[in-house]
């Protein structure tokens, strides 16, 4: 993971450092630009456990953060293309089986992603049509999505989304035709007409274009 082109311009670069827990280790994604400057803060912070074959495949499980500062520019990385490609690089730390979670309530990063995220969601709305939701699809991790939202107030940095990696071919094959069907209804049945739900029926559309391709 560690410097991993975003685009002709960004780089990514990971501090890493070790945790009490074998097979884990805590790390910060920061960006670096052509100047060789360092985003004052990171982009994606988080776990990632590698698994063990006799338990469990593994997981990414952190927070995103949309926005994020070379010195005094502010930059989105939505809006500069830069969230698809970190999110791909993040899902191939995921095994076959494993999961990527991410928070969709940040406290400390309230952006346009987690607030839409969080909006579609609660009118129920399919995860995968989410922006955060998408992005996991597109990082291969979301075929199948849980919302972990948290309960009785516990707490907003408790809610999360988390996308599984397909086992194999056959697994992806049969959650891809399922999530075809859950989208179909989707816009099938969403009377909905505002800026939320056109932006996710889009999402809807892509996605199912997407799996055709896949299966072709």
């Amino acid at each position: 993971m560690n410097h991993r082109s975003l685009s002709n311009e960004i780089t990514l670069t990971a501090k890493i450092s070790s945790t009490l827990i074998a097979g884990r280790v805590h790390f910060d994604c920061l960006l670096k630009n052509q100047q060789e400057i360092l985003s004052t803060a990171s982009v994606f912070s988080g776990i990632f456990n590698q698994g063990r074959q006799d338990s469990s495949a593994g997981c990414v499980d952190g927070d995103y953060f949309e926005n994020v500062v070379f010195r005094s520019i502010n930059i989105s990385l939505a809006e500069a293309g830069l969230d698809v490609p970190l999110f791909k690089v993040l899902g191939e730390l995921v095994h076959a089986g494993g999961s990527f979670l991410v928070s969709y309530t940040s406290v400390s990063d309230e952006s346009r992603v987690h607030k839409q995220t969080e909006q579609a969601l609660g009118r129920g709305y399919p995860p995968v049509v989410t922006p955060l939701g998408y992005l996991l699809f597109l990082a291969g991790c979301g075929m199948k999505l849980r919302d972990h939202r948290s309960a009785h107030d516990r707490g907003r940095d408790s809610s999360k989304l988390q996308g599984f990696k397909p086992l194999n071919v056959e697994e992806r094959k049969k959650k891809g035709l399922s999530l075809i069907r859950e989208l179909h209804q989707f816009i099938g049945t969403r009377p909905e007409n505002d800026e939320l739900a056109r932006a996710c029926r889009t999402r809807a559309f892509a996605t199912i274009e997407k799996i055709h391709t896949m299966s072709d």
